[in-house]
């Protein structure tokens, strides 16, 4: 196919690449949603900062230094200076993502930046799939430079750093074999503390109590005897809990199908999810979703 560059549905954009808004131990160089049209492309460019992208519908093609890396609608996307970047898209709807470009600044900073900083400049291009996490704090991001409100800087870089924190989480425990914070004791004990972090970190992939035992190499009646004796709930409801709240998300943020959500949810089928969301939520997706868009109108008058 021959991509025609810059063939866009549209794209709201902030672009501070020549003189990137300096926050503290932070730089951001641009910050936008775009979508491209069918046959669309972002011409290839050499990337002058770190970006990371989220992508909210359809499909494309993400290329680095040449190398062309399939993403679809969850998928993260981290690009570090240095690299060719370029996107092209033959997706029939669209191709819908967003994206945040920033730097650190080279002067000293806390221990939590300088922690960052060690992810970042020792990290390579990376796509995997978002646990619910990312995208919302991006959607917040962007609707803070569009807002006047007071505070905004505050907001902002509270917001940018909450989004280096789970990106460098996210690629880290794929690297990691997974993510295991430095325990202390308390009321819940280490053993409950790994499975709520595990559920909280993983539910978009959770399929059962099974799933969880085995990360654990507990039995399942073990883990859901724990769990209700500390918790107050079992643990399958804590993972529908889970799942229904990325749901809810999903279903205002992105463009997803509810049959796409039922999928990433890994339900196995569409009727199950329904069902379990009307149960937990009181109404159907569909009329959830309609229902938002309803009171965000309204409350725009």
């Amino acid at each position: 196919m021959d991509y025609i560059i810059n063939k866009k549905n549209f794209e709201f954009m902030k672009n501070f690449l020549e003189s990137p808004i300096d926050y503290g131990s932070l730089f951001l160089h641009q910050i936008g949603e775009c979508m491209l049209e069918c046959g669309g492309a972002i011409e290839s460019h050499n990337q002058e900062c770190f970006e990371i992208s989220y992508v909210i519908s359809g499909y494309g093609k993400f290329s680095v230094d040449g190398n062309a890396h399939e993403v679809g609608a969850g998928d993260v996307h981290l690009i570090c200076p240095g690299k060719i970047h370029g996107i092209t898209t033959d997706c029939p709807e669209g191709f819908r993502f967003a994206y945040l470009g920033f730097s650190f600044s080279d002067n000293e900073s806390d221990v939590e930046t300088e922690k960052l900083k060690g992810f970042y400049f020792g990290a390579t291009s990376h796509i995997l799939k978002d646990k619910g996490n990312i995208y919302p704090l991006m959607r917040m991001l962007i609707d803070e430079w569009y807002s006047e409100s007071k505070l905004n800087y505050t907001v902002i870089i509270s917001l940018l750093k909450c989004i280096l924190v789970l990106t460098s989480r996210l690629f880290g425990e794929a690297e990691n074999g997974g993510y295991i914070p430095d325990y202390r004791d308390d009321v819940l004990g280490r053993n409950i503390y790994s499975i709520i972090q595990y559920i909280d970190n993983n539910a978009t992939e959770i399929t059962g109590i099974d799933m969880i035992a085995q990360k654990f190499g507990y039995t399942s009646n073990y883990v859901s005897h724990l769990f209700k004796s500390k918790i107050g709930i079992s643990v399958q409801n804590y993972i529908i809990e889970k799942k229904m709240n990325i749901a809810s998300s999903l279903l205002i943020t992105t463009n997803s199908s509810i049959t796409e959500i039922a999928e990433r949810l890994k339900y196995s089928s569409l009727q199950s999810f329904c069902k379990m969301f009307k149960k937990r939520k009181g109404c159907t997706p569909t009329r959830y979703k309609e229902n938002y868009y309803k009171s965000r109108q309204e409350n725009m008058l």
